[in-house]
C-alpha cells in the first residue's frame, strides 16, 4: 500500500486517477524478506518486509502527493513497505499468540523473493466477515521520463 485512501467519492477517485497516469517512475526490483508485526499493543497484521530502495520510496512520495492534490487527507505515518499476509482478529490473546507463532514458524526459513515492479494499481477493498477482497480499479504502468 503506497497510500491508504479510505472511502472516497467517484469524482475524487477520477481526479486521482488522472494524476496517477502522469506519474513518471521507472521499474525497480522489490525484495521480500523477513517478517514484521503491525499494530503495537493492538496487534493488527503480520507482514513480509518489502525493500524497493529509493525507487520505491520516491514512488510512494509521488503517489501520496497525487492523493493530496486530489483532495484526499492521508494519515500522517511513516511509510513502511510491506506485504500483509495475515490480519489478526479480535480474539483472546492466547488464541492470537498461537496463531502468530504458527505464521512466524511457517515463514521463518523462507528464501527472500525478488521481483520487478513495473506497475502500480488503484484498488478497492471490500471488507467481509470472511476477510477482505480486493478489486483493481485501474493500473498504471511505470515509465521513465524518457519513455
Amino acid at each position: 500500500t503506497l497510500a491508504f485512501l479510505d472511502d472516497q467519492p467517484p469524482p475524487v477517485l477520477s481526479a486521482l486517477s488522472d494524476t496517477l497516469e502522469r506519474i513518471e517512475a521507472g521499474t525497480f526490483t522489490v525484495r521480500l524478506s523477513g517478517l514484521t508485526i503491525f499494530g503495537g499493543k493492538q496487534l493488527g497484521a503480520i507482514a513480509v518486509n518489502a525493500n524497493g530502495g529509493d525507487a520505491l520510496n520516491h514512488l510512494q512520495a509521488k503517489v501520496a502527493r497525487a492523493a493530496r492534490e486530489a483532495g484526499i487527507a492521508l494519515e500522517r505515518r511513516r511509510f513502511r513497505p510491506h506485504v500483509t499476509i495475515f490480519r489478526l482478529s479480535k480474539r483472546t490473546e492466547a488464541d492470537e499468540s498461537t496463531r502468530i507463532q504458527q505464521w512466524m514458524d511457517i515463514f521463518a526459513d523462507y528464501e527472500p523473493i525478488e521481483f520487478e515492479c513495473d506497475r502500480t494499481a488503484l484498488y478497492r477493498s471490500v471488507l467481509r466477515k470472511a476477510g477482505a477482497s480486493y478489486h483493481i480499479l485501474a493500473e498504471y504502468p511505470l515509465k521513465d521520463a524518457t519513455s
